[in-house]
């Protein structure tokens, strides 16, 4: 069981998230065992029932412990083989499936399924050995093999029947294969029932043989004779529930259980809701019952169990792919996410028009400034709402003269390590849930714009994107980024206008470059909608502008840089435009000087400089940032505080905007003036061309 679910955690492929131990014993060699267990793998966890009773009663309180919005597997200690495909298919079964209440895997030696089993001749003629088998190794299970055609054929008289409550002659004792298939009808199968207090629960034999048979299956390849090709609905009839898989939430709207929970989950609760109970055909596995079929224990059932196990344990060893890669996590398409959480009907508003204004002041249609402002990612969502709030409020007022659109980053890109993004990491505790952290993402972006204020956020990665593009207005390609062909390839197809930053040593040219790459037309490996892996094609994005962030040489924000910066646009064919970082490089990483650049910035405007049509800001509720303490978690951070990069308070952010938004209207005045003196001297030239002829 412990390798069947190590093998099944995301960390390796998997569909686990986690694995819920239930204690549920007082035997000190299991709670050792347990202890070692769960030091093991973070991703166990333990459920201590110890002061709710012990056995069979104290189990059913387990379900009280279930977490809501969860998708539960429950398996029993004593399944012993599970298939490899068994949990995503019982997972995508309740998934396609919402009439079904719970879904269950095709369990072999279960009552029901038994029965169903034997009809369709998945059953084979075993019997326990005529001749008593001794062998100094007989207790030694490394000794036994789990290959039927190891063993010698029954022999013993033609007449001889084994009754389906007879005792096992002896500890240990072997079962046989008879040699021919009719002779099935003088073993103990024969006598199973389609009921769930029946035959095929009570009897030992039955279940024994029902074991044997399985192996043999097993080494000739054919679990195919148990599948019968869809889902079995068990018409409210009590199933066993040795592995299901149900939602937490319907579990605990319904508690506290009227009786058993076996009872209770298949029958009781079905017929309450009007849902159904059904099996999944192709997902296997077999449960040794020690309780109704104890004895079944006194064959050497267990012993081959072992050695089939040791047998197929993986050798990472001698793998020659992903020997560095600990497992591959399922993601949630992003059609689904999209589906789950919805544009609203303000947020397609609010994202349209903020393309649009972004689009035409790039473009010189639209004289006021594009100001990015927010904080430097986004781990709060409560406070990043509040922060959009005030953000909102201010940004109506200067809207005659600033286009603001806050700053939403989900991601951190990092020179080294650290906490990289709240899509990636979004409960801050190194537990990595990236689909959480996808549904988290989307929901606020979908609260943001629909309070009518346009985002902005970093491409980081190539897939996000989809998940979340149709939310956003404006998009930044970050100075470790933009010169990866990648990235300029993404940008190609992105559906709003991107900025790219200068290299982190200050290096403008690549990102000249790459917006005039991103103009292009591309043809690239990405993903659909729907999660698939595909070519995608772009027709070019041509509203790319670049970024001035500082780097490792100086900042690059003073008029003499910006001229530089056109001049070098100039000679690349591309638009004389540009936004300003007030922070990262250009701010020396002292959050205090965001200001100081903003009123160079203010200054250079105030002389009708055009170049510059946008700045980024980093701000936020509270001034400076904060560590991570080693507990992690939200509800350790103070709120408001950035806990990336240091960002200026509100207070200060309100007097870099409204001097921006004055340095604007001081900005037209001098056109105006320009506009007015070009206008006489060209009136006065053409006055002077008359008088001359």
């Amino acid at each position: 069981m412990k390798c069947f679910l190590e093998q099944n955690l995301v960390d390796n492929g998997g569909w686990l998230d986690e694995v819920h131990w239930v204690q549920n014993t007082d035997k000190k060699d299991d709670l050792k065992y347990l202890d070692q267990i769960l030091r093991e793998q973070p991703r166990y966890k333990k459920i201590d029932l110890s002061g709710e009773g012990i056995g069979f009663v104290g189990y059913g309180f387990a379900w009280g412990h279930l977490e809501r919005g969860s998708l539960y597997v429950k398996i029993d200690d004593d399944v012993v083989w599970i298939a490899d495909d068994t949990i995503p298919r019982l997972v995508s079964l309740k998934q396609s499936n919402p009439d079904y209440l719970v879904t269950s895997a095709n369990m072999i030696n279960s009552p029901l399924m038994g029965w169903l089993h034997y009809h369709m001749g998945a059953l084979h003629p075993y019997l326990p050995e005529f001749n008593v088998y001794e062998s100094p190794m007989l207790d030694t299970w490394s000794s036994k093999s789990w290959q039927y055609t190891d063993y010698p054929v029954w022999e013993g008289p033609s007449d001889y029947y084994f009754d389906v409550q007879q005792d096992p002659p002896h500890d240990n004792h072997r079962w046989l294969r008879l040699e021919k298939d009719s002779d099935i009808y003088r073993t103990p199968v024969t006598e199973i029932e389609y009921k769930t207090w029946g035959s095929g629960l009570k009897s030992w034999a039955i279940a024994a043989q029902q074991h044997y048979s399985f192996l043999e299956n097993l080494a000739d390849n054919r679990l195919d004779r148990y599948k019968f090709g869809k889902a079995w609905v068990t018409n409210y009839q009590r199933l066993s529930i040795n592995l299901i898989c149900v939602y937490a939430d319907d579990v605990l709207d319904n508690l506290p259980m009227d009786t058993v929970d076996e009872e209770w989950l298949t029958v009781n609760l079905p017929k309450k809701l009007g849902k159904s109970v059904a099996v999944e055909s192709d997902a296997l596995a077999v449960h040794f019952t020690f309780g109704t079929q104890g004895k079944v224990g006194k064959t050497d059932l267990l012993a081959r169990y072992r050695n089939y196990a040791q047998e197929n344990a993986s050798d990472a060893a001698h793998t020659t792919e992903d020997a560095r890669v600990l497992g591959y996590d399922p993601l949630i398409p992003p059609a689904l996410l999209q589906s789950e959480i919805p544009q609203t009907e303000a947020s397609v508003e609010t994202v349209a028009r903020g393309r649009k204004e972004c689009k035409d002041i790039i473009h010189g249609r639209d004289d006021r400034l594009l100001v990015m402002v927010g904080p430097c990612s986004i781990h709060d969502p409560a406070a990043a709402i509040e922060y959009a709030a005030q953000l909102k409020e201010l940004a109506d007022k200067l809207s005659s003269d600033l286009c603001i659109i806050m700053r939403a980053y989900l991601e951190k890109p990092r020179t080294t390590v650290g906490w990289k993004g709240l899509i990636n990491d979004p409960d801050i505790d190194e537990t990595y849930k990236i689909n959480k952290g996808l549904r988290v993402s989307r929901q606020l972006y979908s609260d943001l714009t629909s309070l009518g204020l346009p985002i902005a956020s970093e491409m980081l990665d190539t897939i996000s994107p989809q998940f979340l593009a149709d939310l956003i207005s404006l998009g930044a390609i970050g100075a470790r980024t933009t010169e990866s062909q990648l990235h300029r390839e993404l940008a190609s197809g992105l559906s709003f206008p991107v900025g790219f930053k200068n290299g982190t040593d200050g290096s403008l040219s690549v990102a000249i470059d790459a917006v005039g790459a991103a103009a292009a037309k591309h043809y690239f490996m990405g993903v659909t909608k729907q999660g698939l892996a595909a070519i995608t094609r772009t027709s070019g994005n041509e509203d790319g502008f670049v970024i001035l962030r500082g780097g490792s040489k100086g900042t690059n924000y003073d008029a003499e840089s910006v001229a530089a910066a056109r001049e070098a646009l100039r000679k690349k064919g591309q638009r004389e435009v540009m936004m300003i970082d007030c922070s990262h490089g250009n701010s020396k990483k002292d959050h205090r000087n965001q200001p100081g650049v903003a009123k160079t910035v203010a200054d250079q405007l105030r002389q009708g400089e055009d170049a510059i049509v946008a700045v980024m800001i980093e701000s936020f509720l509270e001034e400076g940032n904060q560590s991570v303490p080693p507990e992690g978690g939200l509800a350790s951070l103070k709120r408001g505080v950035s806990i990336t990069d240091k960002c200026v308070n509100w207070t200060t952010t309100v007097v870099m905007l409204e001097d921006l938004a004055d340095a604007v209207r001081t900005r037209r005045e001098v056109r105006k003036g320009r506009k007015s003196k070009q206008n006489g001297e060209s009136n006065g030239a053409v006055a002077a061309a008359a008088n001359g002829h």
